[in-house]
């Protein structure tokens, strides 16, 4: 059976459709041609580089030091790159290889181009989660090993408490007050211990979440009230929630969230304006996603610019709570982002995606 042979029109819709984002280069180093694929993901201006021949360096200059090995010599070159394209910035993987005429003589360079962003986004996230999965173990050694003498200090505590009742009669006015001041810096830091060895008992052994539709605003509300006792003395605390804003959560993972989040940013607060500043609470349901800041003095506007400086500032997460927190955001499908210092305040924001 004998077959038609190819013609240029033939080789030319091939390239034009290719899945795979396609490049042609001249043996000077100049776009010859573009398929649509990479027309997609490079966007027009790169198209009209490619009509108008540019050379590389001038159109693409991230490709530029890959398409130099390739015209020296080297039959392949590659590269990966974060790059600037039609929709926005991607990490890109460009794979080159010389085209050769009659007898071996340079005539361009192919390059064929992958998107790569979503498979590294996938690599970082299995990185965290092996990250947190072996916190998780250190957790549960470290918790293991302070909730016995924890037990003994708080019970030692609660004895000295009895004691101070009856032997006050004995003691002057102002040995009394100190005594009792003592008493209760000594019962809230081993009462704060033991919160932590409760967060790292359930970060070393995660189970899975009943999940179901839950009101956001409502679970805020219940943490708040929860919260209340400790952050007197501390913040006045201030909601503003939008209605109807419903995720798909664990509701007591949620609740366990949020009392450490406002338990973090009322301790954040400089000493010397406890109890005047207030501890703000804003839910909005923008994009998809809900919205929450918790923050010392005014929160952030959390619809717009406030959201991406709070995400773009990327805090570290200093302490085991907030690392429990970070765990319960993703494992709902949302992040965390802390910003702020112990003792000049704090901002929390927390986006999860709406059911």
């Amino acid at each position: 059976m004998q077959q038609a042979a190819a013609t240029p029109d033939s080789y030319e819709l091939a390239f034009a459709n290719l899945p795979e984002p396609t490049l042609l280069l001249d043996e000077d180093g100049r776009l010859a041609g573009m398929n649509d694929a990479a027309v997609g993901l490079l966007g027009a201006d790169a198209a009209q580089a490619a009509q108008d021949g540019e050379p590389v360096a001038l159109a693409l200059p991230w490709l530029a030091p890959a398409t130099a090995s390739a015209l020296a010599g080297a039959s392949e070159a590659g590269l990966e790159a974060e790059v600037t394209t039609a929709d926005g910035r991607r990490c890109i993987s460009a794979r080159l290889r010389r085209m050769a005429g009659h007898e071996g003589a340079l005539c361009g360079v192919v390059v064929v181009l992958e998107d790569l962003t979503e498979r590294r986004a996938v690599d970082a996230r299995l990185r965290t989660a092996e990250r947190l999965a072996a916190l998780g173990t250190l957790a549960a050694g470290i918790a293991h090993e302070v909730n016995n003498p924890l037990a003994c200090v708080v019970a030692g505590l609660s004895f000295l408490e009895a004691e101070h009742v009856r032997l006050g009669p004995a003691l002057g006015g102002a040995g009394l007050e100190d005594a009792r001041a003592a008493l209760e810096e000594a019962r809230e830091a081993a009462l704060r211990v033991g919160r932590i060895v409760r967060s790292l008992q359930a970060f070393g052994r995660p189970a899975v979440p009943f999940l179901r539709e839950v009101d956001l605003g409502r679970v805020i509300r219940a943490a708040a009230e929860l919260a209340g006792p400790e952050l007197w003395g501390r913040a006045r605390l201030a909601l503003e929630l939008e209605d109807g804003v419903v995720v798909r959560a664990s509701e007591s993972a949620l609740s366990e969230l949020f009392l450490a989040l406002l338990s973090h940013v009322a301790r954040s607060l400089p000493p010397e304006d406890a109890g005047r500043d207030a501890l703000h609470v804003v839910l909005k349901a923008r994009d998809g996603e809900a919205r929450v800041a918790v923050a010392a003095g005014r929160a952030r506007d959390v619809t717009g610019e406030g959201s991406r400086a709070a995400a773009e500032a990327g805090a570290e997460r200093p302490d085991l709570e907030l690392a429990v927190c970070h765990g319960i955001a993703s494992a709902l499908g949302g992040t965390l982002v802390v910003d702020g210092r112990p003792g000049q305040g704090a901002t929390a924001l927390v986006r999860l995606p709406i059911a």
